[in-house]
């Protein structure tokens, strides 16, 4: 420095200057502050979080800084393109973030900051191996830091734990990598760690199968690095025996991997396979969905409902089923409230049940009263048979018996009398009898009641007292009367009194044309055969509107298509500004149909593309499946012009060209003769192979499920072990002593327990058949059935009624062959004569094995002596649960097996350790002993002053002596929240 001349030492000193300026907490907020970073200043920026004092640090958090951080970190890892310079910025971020959160001041802000950690969850996916294990371990030891941050790690890694986690313990290959996989499983066992709660640990360890994972890593035992990796197997095993208990009590979780993506992948799938079995249940599971998705799903209340619909089907899954619903029920609720013993009814008070008996005699009183005067009440209505009416009617009365009464009124009666009843005047009666023979009979063919005599008549003419009626009037007599029918006239006797005329056909309504064309009115026009009776028929008379109150020529000037030409020469309209001409070419869509039939048929013709309607024809007439795939015969199907449809279109006389699209589609189609069944047979056609491959796989299914329960020669000697077993279990009892038990008492072994009550009597099972080797290849018994299993989501019912809708489609397409009109080049008959031969033949062939099916599997349920009305499904599923229930005991013995050598090294390490720290204190002295002596509670941590916190945890981690067992409720690193700064 002294040799230096003023001008180097000048400029020394100002290049320290500057790197002071450089290196301060406000420089570093500006260039987080800012659009970028390069990758020189996150250099800086780690070199200053890393080794900078605690007063920098303060004061970098008191800016805010550590918001800014990450904040940046985040824009980083949602970069769109990852070049490499971005890549190297985040593997920068991650080592800076490290060394933020290597203080406690650092790791209070990191908490406080929206998803900080969640930054380095995400960095998994982009940084080197070498960064993914140093990641994993500051994941690790952040989760025994503090509760607060293992549940925002925790939160962020269950949706990526397959992705980030477990893949790198699942690739075996040559490449072991033994070092991510001794981190890997460092930070698994501090997930656990942080679990309070010991069932939810084991649901974790079930979710993602980690049991056999970690089991399958000490394959890797023969590696040179095996060493980094035993010690966190061993810390995993240790953690695992810790609980066996618990194992055998929790309530099994459905195996879902792969995070959301996958648990919607799975459930998709299994909506999918209940819909392909036509299971019962589909129906119900899409109602169940739908009503869930109505449940409240925000704030506390939506938990609570939520937690409650979780814990109902909990109970329901725990409770045996039952085939009345009341019943289910009620057991599912009693479950659920923990109210099994106090389900019987509380006894009520002496008054209380007086009370509710007479309540109840004075409601049955009343009740027999009512039915006395329902019995009482006289009839309203008389019948009276058609014989007496026209007996009455046409009777001549008795020769000499004076008659002093006058003569019945003319129809219509007099002056403001009420109209009979029926709406009609009484005619007057047709001539006695003798008229012409072949008359026909009396309209109604039906018993009509008399009507009777109209109140408020003339003075002096009461009604006749039931005697018969006068004579008809004489020609010309009173007005209203008709003449009598001469000798026999043409024509038989008139309507009854209040019976209408019967109509045979409503005329069709003559029409009023304008003279150019209108703007139409788009209404749903109702069928004439229709009004008959109707508010049309009997209120409302158009025709007299029209012809004498509407103006029919202020009607066209408003409502015409289009304006009539002017006078006036083109450009020349005032205010046009020479457009007229343009407005006037452009055309009016004229529509018939409704508009939403409409918009439907043009929703369907975008199928076909660009194609015209004359070639969609040409396609149909031709059967031309290319063109005409099953979605859009299907899609034809469903829109074909209905007759009145056809009706409108054919009454239309306009110009074709302003038709809308759908009116002239339909247009071309009601030139197709027999349209719908031909469209019929041609999706039958289409989708035939599909359903029968369907149904004849289902009766296949059940045949060979059939044939292999009835010749395999383990299911005979397993069900002899069981009724051996259970003969003896029931001794002494009104259950003991039989010859046999019906096949769904297999399903029920497993709620036979131990007396540990560890284990049942499917597990002992599976323990006795593995111990003698007379029964030894029972073990194996799910071998004998490889078509069990298909054949309980099949149904032989169901198969039949597949098979009879085949047969239904084959009939309408035998009567569309024998009804089809005989058109010049057309092939139908002969293209569906031919799939119809082909298809009767393997229907038939389908119907001969479902009839085999039927009669072996009733004499399967014979020689089972199970109830002739035992469903084939009940039967396979009885079987199928049976076989997987004694697969998973199998299973659960192995792991049990398992569980019990873990203990037995475990206690086998404790002993060893024991020996080391009596071998220690023999050397050393007591204060050697007592820092490792493991009766002493956790290992404490090395404090640091505040710094260097992660990497004194990740260090003990390393070597296991950073975990105690869960079950002793005590966090080991919970000393760290009580360290000075």
């Amino acid at each position: 420095m002294r040799m230096m001349d003023k001008t180097q030492k000048w400029t020394m000193i100002c290049q320290s200057k500057e790197e002071l300026l450089t290196t301060t907490p406000q420089h570093f907020i500006e260039i987080l502050q800012s659009t970028g970073i390069t990758l020189k200043n996150a250099e800086k920026l780690r070199v200053a979080l890393v080794h900078e004092n605690m007063a920098w640090l303060q004061k970098f958090i008191d800016l805010d800084g550590v918001k800014l951080f990450f904040t940046k970190f985040k824009q980083l890892l949602d970069s769109p393109t990852k070049s490499d310079v971005v890549l190297e910025l985040i593997t920068e971020f991650v080592l800076s973030a490290k060394g933020l959160l290597n203080v406690k001041i650092g790791l209070e802000a990191a908490l406080k900051a929206p998803n900080a950690l969640e930054n380095l969850v995400i960095s998994l996916h982009h940084v080197s191996e070498k960064m993914k294990r140093e990641t994993l371990e500051v994941l690790a030891a952040l989760c025994l830091v503090t509760l607060e941050s293992h549940r925002a790690i925790f939160q962020y890694i269950q949706p990526r734990f397959d992705t980030e986690v477990l893949c790198y313990l699942k690739n075996q290959g040559a490449d072991a990598q033994i070092p991510l996989k001794a981190a890997a499983v460092t930070f698994i066992n501090a997930l656990l760690h942080g679990i309070y709660e010991p069932r939810d640990r084991i649901k974790f360890r079930e979710k993602f199968d980690l049991v056999d994972t970690i089991e399958n890593l000490r394959s890797l035992s023969s590696k040179p690095d095996y060493k980094l990796l035993e010690p966190h197997l061993n810390c995993f095993d240790d953690c695992l025996v810790s609980e066996p208990e618990l194992e055998d009590d929790i309530v099994p979780v459905v195996q879902v991997t792969g995070g959301e993506v996958q648990f919607i992948e799975n459930l998709k799938k299994f909506v999918e396979e209940l819909h392909r079995s036509r299971s019962p249940v589909y129906d119900t599971l899409t109602n169940l969905i739908e009503h869930l998705m109505l449940l409240k799903a925000d704030g506390r209340d939506g938990l609570v409902i939520w937690q409650c619909v979780d814990n109902f089907v909990k109970s329901a899954i725990a409770t045996p089923s039952s085939s009345e619903s009341s019943e289910y029920t009620n057991a599912v609720c009693k479950h659920l409230l923990g109210d099994e013993e106090n389900d019987k009814e509380v006894p009520k008070s002496e008054s209380e049940t007086d009370a509710i008996i007479s309540k109840l005699k004075k409601t049955i009183k009343d009740l027999e009263s009512e039915v006395d005067s329902l019995k009482n009440r006289q009839p309203e209505v008389k019948i009276v048979t058609v014989e007496k009416i026209v007996e009455k009617i046409v009777e001549v009365p008795a020769a000499g018996s004076p008659s002093s009464d006058p003569a019945p009124p003319p129809p219509g009666g007099p002056p403001g009398a009420p109209p009979l009843p029926g709406g009609a005047n009484i005619p007057a009666p047709p001539p006695p009898p003798g008229g012409p023979p072949g008359a026909p009979p009396l309209p109604g063919g039906a018993n009509i009641p008399a009507p009777p005599p109209p109140p408020g008549g003339p003075p002096g003419a009461p009604p006749p007292p039931g005697g018969p009626p006068g004579p008809p009037p004489p020609p010309g007599g009173p007005p209203g009367g008709p003449p009598p029918l001469p000798g026999g006239g043409p024509g038989g006797p008139p309507p009854l009194p209040g019976a209408a005329p019967r109509i045979m056909g409503r005329p069709k309504k003559k029409q009023v044309k304008p003279s150019t064309k209108m703007k139409g009115l788009a209404w749903a026009k109702i069928e004439d055969r229709k009004i008959d009776n109707t508010i049309w028929d009997k209120k409302i008379d158009d025709d007299s509107v029209l012809k004498n109150d509407l103006d029919l020529k202020e009607l066209e000037a408003i409502f015409c298509a289009a304006q009539p030409k002017s006078d006036i020469p083109e450009g020349d309209a005032p205010g046009d500004g020479g457009n007229s001409a343009g407005a006037s070419k452009k055309k009016q869509v004229v529509t018939l149909l409704d508009p939403k039939r409409s918009n439907n048929v043009s929703i369907m013709l975008s199928r076909f593309g660009k194609m015209t309607f004359a070639d969609i024809r040409k396609a149909i007439m031709d059967l031309n499946e290319e063109v005409l795939p099953i979605e859009n015969t299907a899609a034809l199907k469903q829109l074909t012009p209905e007759p009145e449809e056809i009706e409108q279109i054919k009454e239309y006389t306009g110009d074709v060209e302003l038709l809308g699209k759908a009116e002239k589609f339909f247009l071309e189609m009601i030139k197709i003769k027999a349209l719908r069944p031909r469209l019929n047979a041609l999706h039958s056609k289409q989708g035939f192979n599909n359903k029968m491959e369907v149904a004849r796989t289902a009766v296949l299914v059940m045949l060979d499920a059939v044939k292999e329960i009835k010749q395999t020669t383990k299911l005979p000697r397993m069900l002899e072990l069981v009724l051996a077993i259970g003969n003896f279990l029931n001794g002494g009892t009104f259950r003991g002593g039989a010859y046999g038990f019906k096949l769904e008492t297999l399903v029920k072994i497993t709620e036979v327990r131990a007396a540990d009550n560890k284990t049942n009597m499917l597990n002992y099972l599976a323990q006795y058949c593995e111990g003698k080797e007379k029964f030894k290849d029972l073990l194996s018994i799910q071998d004998d059935f490889p078509h069990i299993e298909d054949a309980c989501r099949e149904s032989i019912p169901q198969a039949q009624s597949d098979l009879n809708k085949l047969k239904g489609e084959l009939a309408q397409v035998e009567g569309a062959i024998k009804s089809a009109p005989d058109q010049p080049g057309d092939r139908f008959v002969e293209i569906m004569t031919a799939f119809h031969t082909k298809a009767n033949k393997t229907l038939t062939e389908t119907l001969e094995l479902h009839q085999k099916l039927e009669t072996d599997f009733k004499e399967l349920l014979a020689y089972f002596g199970e109830a002739p009305a035992t469903d084939s499904q009940t039967l396979f599923n009885n079987i199928n649960s049976f076989l997987i229930a004694f697969d998973k005991a199998q299973k659960d013995n192995v792991k049990r097996k398992q569980l019990a050598e873990k203990q037995k090294l475990a206690e086998q390490r404790r002993k060893e350790m024991a020996e080391r720290i009596a071998k220690k204190r023999a050397e050393g002295g007591d204060n050697a002993a007592a820092s490792d002596n493991p009766d002493s509670g956790p290992k404490k941590l090395r404090p640091a002053g505040g710094r260097n916190m992660l990497d004194n945890l990740i260090a003990d981690m390393r070597t296991g002596q950073a975990f105690a067992p869960p079950s002793q409720n005590d966090v080991a690193n919970e000393a760290l929240a009580d360290l000075p700064d």
